[in-house]
């Protein structure tokens, strides 16, 4: 079985699987001081305990039911997968109530992994197919249409993007092109590098410290 499966079962048969009971233990091995409420409900432990051990179970509309067993690597999926297990060994196969908890435990407790099935609405398109592209084409209109999604102003690709900056450079920006960063670099980002030299803080950011000295050395800027 699924993950999908376990739960498609378990939301069928109304069956809800949960933590029925805890036991608490002292440093001994012992049970440990149990508190309880005015009604007399448990409501935790005492402080002698150091170790507290979960026994699952489910209930239903026929009833509810609590593992025998403590097992400390129990967790929720397994609890479910083991739970379903358990109802289709009695109900399908009339195993017998206590062998069919006995093996649906063992199952679950050895190297099992429950299955993994992505849900449906966990589902990326394949982008490899002309379905998943037209489901993301599809999508995309939807949320341009919902007012969800912001088209940015288009920059052309022939426009030069000055790297220090970030700002389109103008035709005469006097900009300089760094071979080192396939970039280019307008008058002001120069300027920036310059400030930072001046002030000797050129060295906190690598990609300036680089193409600093590289534009330096190719003397389009200098020290003076």
């Amino acid at each position: 079985m699924t993950q999908e499966e376990v739960d498609s079962y378990l939301k069928e048969n109304k069956i809800n699987v949960s933590v029925m009971m805890e036991h608490g233990y002292d440093k001994d091995g012992d049970w440990a001081e149990i508190i309880t409420d005015d009604e007399g409900y448990q409501t935790g432990f005492g402080d002698d305990c150091v170790r507290i051990e979960k026994l699952w179970g489910f209930s239903s509309p026929n009833g509810f039911h609590t593992f025998s067993w403590e097992e400390p690597k129990m967790t929720e999926a397994l609890a479910q997968y083991m739970t379903v297990l358990f109802h289709k060994l009695y109900e399908e196969y009339d195993v017998c109530w206590n062998d069919a908890e006995a093996l649906s435990l063992a199952y679950v407790m050895s190297e099992f992994q429950v299955p993994y099935v992505e849900r449906e609405w966990d589902k990326k398109p394949d982008m490899s197919t002309e379905e998943g592209q037209e489901e993301v084409r599809k999508r995309l209109r939807d949320a341009i249409e919902s007012g969800n999604f912001v088209v940015p102003n288009v920059v052309e690709e022939t426009a030069m993007v000055c790297f220090i900056t970030g700002e389109v450079i103008s035709e005469d920006g006097g900009a300089t092109f760094s071979n080192e960063f396939d970039a280019w670099v307008s008058k002001e980002g120069k300027k920036i590098l310059q400030e930072q030299v001046d002030s000797g803080t050129i060295d906190t950011i690598e990609e300036w410290n680089i193409i600093w000295k590289e534009l330096f050395q190719e003397k389009e800027l200098s020290h003076e």
